[in-house]
């Protein structure tokens, strides 16, 4: 008997605060009040707490902030040329003001290592040949630089772009004929990092000449 009194209280004080919250949504301005029934109805039926406050107001959206960091391309690693798979480079070196046994020499030249450091601020290169040796490094925060190349002061930048995947060198001189010449160089990898591809475009006066040399790494 006293189980059964306790379950009827228990029963009693859920109707009456069910009827109680419908009045409160039926008399409020501006509330769906047969979507309260509704809301009302399933809660008693799933047994949640009848004692049920009013509405409260909807929660502001939460705005999240993903932060994306570029992933680069490092071309650290010794690269060896492979001549059978590159253009030849003596329409550049010609558009360059080079002479003819210059020319000849960069052309016929197919012993060709690149030596390479990249951090995260910096790209290094070593190019040596058995025509000549090469070596400098430039920034990567895109500023332009004044570096002193063949004998020629040049304005040089060098940027990423294609999220990352090429990296753009710009050299800015005067040319041996006295010209003004633009060389950008865009270097990429392929085949999961083993082969290193550089494709240069000499600008001068209008006219463009451009070769593509690849290397396969050490």
């Amino acid at each position: 008997v006293s189980t059964q009194s306790t379950w009827k209280q228990w029963y009693q004080r859920r109707v009456h605060g069910k009827q109680w919250y419908q009045r409160r949504v039926h008399g409020s301005s501006g509330i769906n009040a047969e979507y309260m029934e509704a809301v009302v109805s399933t809660q008693s039926t799933w047994g949640l707490n009848s004692r049920l406050s009013p509405l409260k107001p909807a929660r502001k959206p939460v705005n999240f902030v993903v932060s994306h960091t570029m992933a680069r391309a490092d071309f650290t690693g010794t690269w060896n040329l492979d001549a059978a798979a590159s253009g030849n480079p003596e329409a550049v070196a010609e558009l360059e003001g080079r002479g003819w046994v210059a020319r000849k020499a960069i052309a016929n030249t197919t012993n060709v290592k690149l030596t390479i450091a990249q951090t995260a601020e910096t790209f290094s290169i070593k190019m040596e040949t058995t025509f000549k040796n090469e070596e400098g490094t430039v920034n990567l925060n895109g500023a332009e630089e004044e570096h002193d190349v063949d004998g020629h002061k040049t304005k040089v930048t060098a940027t990423f772009e294609e999220d990352g995947k090429v990296l753009l060198v710009t050299h800015r001189y005067t040319n041996a004929n006295g010209k003004t010449s633009e060389r950008t160089i865009r270097r990429h990898l392929e085949d999961d990092g083993k082969t290193l591809v550089a494709e240069t475009t000499v600008t001068v006066e209008g006219q463009t000449a451009s070769v593509k040399r690849v290397f396969r790494k050490a």
